[in-house]
């Protein structure tokens, strides 16, 4: 996971007969880095009691943690926010930072006990170390504004510090991994998308492929020599164009179609 391979992602999905068979591709990336402990989250109803019971709109892949909690997750009735089960203990300040926050969340159990200081996520951490669990990591693919929630977690069980400096390094290109599995997964399975009829200019293939690079807007504009306000607004044509929700749905559609190539953006 040292470098975010788009081709790679948009054919896994694209190869795949169904939702399943994709994630089953793109775990096999994670476990084959050492991140066997996997799942991901699609839709979630966000202010539901429950978010991860079964919902019509929501997809989860893979397990939380291991099949017995993820069981009892599933089927637990009530708000799973006032949980006395201290096994899920960890979810209140998990989904409260969901709800104001789309940066990483890595949390060390062992660390954080380490320090000896009385906070609420003491009780939380030693009850994860009595799964076995020692870190976590909750990687937000969503707006905390919207009303679903989708989210990349994976959980470390070894007690040494590689886990977590591994994932430490990486975190950025597995949240952008994340990010464009599921836009990848929604524009394959979901209705089928309107036919392109106007063509992308070359300052929009522009400002996709640097995006498809990871660029954010601000270094997009110096790149291009163009505003911020004008970045945007390339990017809001390009949406319009690809029938697209999301800058990240934006992208894949792009690259789905051939429309761009991250390694040459530079040269456009």
């Amino acid at each position: 996971m040292d470098g975010l391979d788009l081709q790679a992602i948009a054919n896994m999905v694209n190869g795949a007969s169904s939702p399943e068979d994709a994630w089953l591709a793109f775990h096999a990336v994670l476990a084959h880095n050492g991140l066997d402990r996997a799942s991901l989250h699609v839709d979630l109803p966000r202010r539901a009691a429950n978010p991860f019971a079964e919902h019509p709109s929501a997809r989860i892949f893979g397990t939380f943690w291991d099949a017995d909690l993820d069981a009892r997750l599933r089927s637990f009735q009530g708000d799973v926010r006032q949980a006395e089960d201290r096994d899920l203990w960890h979810l209140r300040p998990t989904l409260r930072f969901l709800a104001v926050s789309h940066r990483p969340l890595f949390i060390d159990h062992r660390a954080l006990l380490a320090r000896q200081r009385d906070t609420p996520f003491v009780p939380i951490s030693t009850a994860m170390l009595g799964m076995g669990q020692h870190q976590a990591l909750v990687l937000p693919l969503s707006n905390p504004a919207s009303p679903q929630m989708s989210t990349l977690n994976i959980w470390g069980d070894d007690p040494g510090p590689e886990f977590g400096q591994f994932v430490a390094a990486r975190q950025e290109a597995l949240q952008a991994a994340g990010l464009l599995f599921t836009a990848f997964l929604a524009l394959r399975w979901r209705k089928p998308a309107l036919p392109v009829t106007k063509p992308l200019s070359n300052r929009e293939r522009q400002i996709l492929s640097a995006l498809a690079e990871g660029a954010q807007a601000e270094a997009i504009a110096d790149r291009l020599g163009i505003s911020e306000r004008s970045t945007r607004e390339y990017l809001g044509r390009a949406r319009a164009k690809l029938g697209t929700r999301t800058r990240t749905e934006t992208v894949a559609r792009a690259l789905i179609l051939g429309l761009i190539d991250p390694a040459t953006s530079h040269k456009q």
